[in-house]
C-alpha cells in the first residue's frame, strides 16, 4: 500500500510540474530578439511567399519557419504569431516529457522505478529551465528537442523485441534527421542512441535508421521552400559568423545568473551515485564524461560567441542522464530518496509559481511584447518598410534592406561576416546606409549605428537628423524609434 501511495504521489507531482511549467512557458517574456526573428521570417515565407537567400538574408535551418508559417497560411496575421509559437513550444516540451516517461518504462521492470526515473529526468530539466528561462523559447533547439526524444524512444523500441523493429528504426532515423533540420547542434547528442542500444546495434538496424533519415530528407526537400544552396549556406555561414565580431571573452562559460539549480543537480547526482549498483556507478562516470563532451562541443563550436543555445544539447544530455541513471536503482528499497524526490518536485512547483508571479507583477510577459509590436505596427501602411533591430521589429512588416535587421552584439558584425562569403555565394551588395537612403523606410531605430562601420556612423546620424523625427522614447533599454519626416515636394520651374 505504501508503494502505491508513493507511486501516485510522484505522478501527481509530475502533472503539476508540467502544468505550471506550461503556464510559465506561455507567459514569460522570452527572448526579444530571437523569437521576433523567427516569427518575422515565418511571415516573409508564409504571407509573402518569399524564400531565404533568394529573397531575404538568413542563416538558420528552415524547419522551424515551415511550421511557424502555418499560422499565416491559415489566414491569420499580426505579431500574435508569437502566441502560436509559444503553443508550439509548450507542445514540444510536453512531447519531451511524455517521451521521457515512456522511455523510463521501457528501461525499467516496475512502474515505481519508471515513475521515479521520469521524475528525475523531468525535474532536472525543469530546474535547468528555471536557471535560464531563455533556453526554452521560440527557437529551433526547442522544437528539435521533441524530435530528438522521439528518435531516442523509437530507437529503444527497436531493441524491445518488437515485431515492428524495422519500422521503429526507420522512424528513429526520420525523427533524428528532423531534429537536425531544426538545429544541427542536435548532432552532439548522437551518442545517446549508443547508450540506449548498449552500443550493440545490428547492421540491419543501422541501415534502416539511415534509410529513415534519408526518407525524411527527400520528403522534406520535395515540399519545403528552401533551396539546396540555402541548406548548404546556412550551416556554413553560421560557422563563419561564430568567429566574426568583437565579444567579451573574459568568461569561458555561458552567462549563468542562477547557479542554485546546478548545485541542486550536483547533489542529485551524488545521491544517485551513492544508492546505485556497481554497474550504475560505472555508467554514472560514462554519462558524466559524455556530458563534458557536449559542453566542450558547444564551447568549441561557438567560441568566442558563447550563446546559451550552444549548450542546449548539454541540458538535454544532463536530464536524460538523470533519467537513465535513476532506472538503475531499485526505488522500493530507498524510502528516504523517494521522499527527497517528492519534496524536490514540490520545490520545483513552488519555484515555477514564484517565477510566473514575478513576471506578471513586473510586466515582463509575452503580452507586453506583443502589445509593443502591435503599437509599432500601427504606424505602418502595408506598403511601408522598416529598418529596425529585432528588439523593436513589428514582425509583420517588410524590411528596407535585403539583409533585414542586423546583429546588435558587435559593431558591423553582419557586414564583416557577409564580406567573407559574399563572392562565394553571389550575395547582393551590403550597405545599410545606401539601403536607408534609397528605400526611405517609414520607421528606423537608433540602434542602426551598430549595423554600420564606425566610419559611417557620423553620416548616418546626420541623415537621420535631417529626415526623421523621434517617435518613441527609450524605456528599459529599448532604442529610440524614429519616424520618417514627410517633406513637401519643391515645385519645379
Amino acid at each position: 500500500m505504501l508503494k502505491a501511495v508513493n507511486d501516485a504521489r510522484v505522478v501527481h507531482l509530475l502533472f503539476w510540474v508540467a502544468g505550471l511549467a506550461s503556464v510559465l512557458l506561455v507567459v514569460q517574456m522570452g527572448h526579444p530578439y530571437d523569437e521576433t526573428e523567427h516569427a518575422h521570417v515565418a511571415w516573409l515565407m508564409g504571407k509573402l511567399g518569399q524564400r531565404p537567400l533568394d529573397d531575404f538574408f538568413q542563416h538558420h535551418m528552415p524547419l522551424l519557419w515551415d511550421i511557424l508559417k502555418v499560422y499565416f497560411l491559415l489566414g491569420f496575421d499580426g505579431p500574435e504569431v508569437l502566441y502560436f509559437g509559444r503553443l508550439l513550444v509548450v507542445l514540444s516540451m510536453l512531447v519531451v516529457g511524455l517521451g521521457w516517461v515512456q522511455l523510463a518504462r521501457l528501461l525499467t521492470s516496475s512502474r515505481i522505478e519508471a515513475d521515479y526515473a521520469a521524475a528525475l529526468g523531468i525535474g532536472s530539466f525543469a530546474l535547468l529551465f528555471l536557471m535560464m528561462p531563455d533556453i526554452i523559447v521560440i527557437r529551433p533547439e526547442t522544437l528539435a528537442a521533441a524530435s530528438w526524444v522521439l528518435s531516442c524512444l523509437c530507437w529503444r523500441y527497436a531493441f524491445a523485441r518488437s515485431p515492428d523493429q524495422d519500422k521503429f528504426c526507420l522512424a528513429s532515423g526520420a525523427f533524428y534527421c528532423a531534429s537536425l533540420f531544426f538545429s544541427p547542434r542536435m548532432l552532439f547528442l548522437i551518442g545517446w542512441l549508443g547508450f540506449l542500444s548498449g552500443w550493440r546495434p545490428s547492421l540491419k538496424q543501422v541501415v534502416f535508421w539511415v534509410l529513415g533519415a534519408a526518407a525524411f530528407l527527400l520528403a522534406y526537400l520535395s515540399v519545403c521552400g528552401c533551396s539546396l544552396k540555402y541548406l548548404y549556406f546556412a550551416p556554413y555561414y553560421s560557422s563563419v559568423l561564430q568567429k566574426v565580431g568583437g565579444w567579451d571573452t573574459a568568461s569561458l562559460l555561458p552567462w549563468c545568473p542562477e547557479p542554485r539549480p546546478l548545485l541542486i543537480l550536483g547533489v542529485v547526482w551524488v545521491v544517485l551515485f551513492r544508492i546505485s549498483s556497481a554497474q550504475g556507478r560505472k555508467t554514472s562516470w560514462v554519462h558524466l564524461g559524455y556530458l563534458g563532451l557536449t559542453c566542450v562541443a558547444g564551447w568549441s563550436s561557438g567560441y568566442p560567441h558563447l550563446y546559451l543555445q550552444n549548450f542546449f544539447p548539454s541540458y538535454l544530455s544532463l536530464s536524460s542522464s538523470c533519467l537513465f541513471l535513476a532506472t538503475q536503482i531499485r526505488w522500493e528499497a530507498f524510502p528516504s530518496p523517494r521522499r527527497l524526490v517528492q519534496w524536490g518536485l514540490v520545490g520545483v512547483c513552488a519555484w515555477l509559481v514564484y517565477s510566473t508571479r514575478a513576471l506578471v507583477d513586473s510586466d515582463l510577459t509575452i503580452f507586453h511584447i506583443v502589445e509593443l509590436r502591435r503599437h509599432v505596427l500601427g504606424y505602418l501602411a502595408p506598403s511601408d518598410t522598416v529598418m529596425m533591430c529585432y528588439q523593436m521589429h513589428p514582425i509583420c512588416a517588410r524590411d528596407a534592406s535585403y539583409y533585414g535587421p542586423w546583429l546588435g552584439d558587435s559593431q558591423n558584425r553582419m557586414g564583416e561576416a557577409v564580406a567573407t562569403v559574399q563572392q562565394r555565394f553571389a550575395l547582393p551588395r551590403f550597405s545599410y546606409l545606401e539601403d536607408l537612403k534609397s528605400a526611405r523606410p517609414r520607421l528606423v531605430d537608433t540602434d542602426l549605428d551598430l549595423a554600420l562601420h564606425e566610419n559611417e556612423v557620423p553620416g548616418l546620424r546626420g541623415y537621420l537628423c535631417e529626415n526623421y523625427d523621434t517617435l518613441l522614447w527609450r524605456r528599459r533599454g529599448i532604442p529610440l524609434l524614429l519616424l520618417r519626416r514627410e517633406t513637401t515636394a519643391t515645385p519645379t520651374h
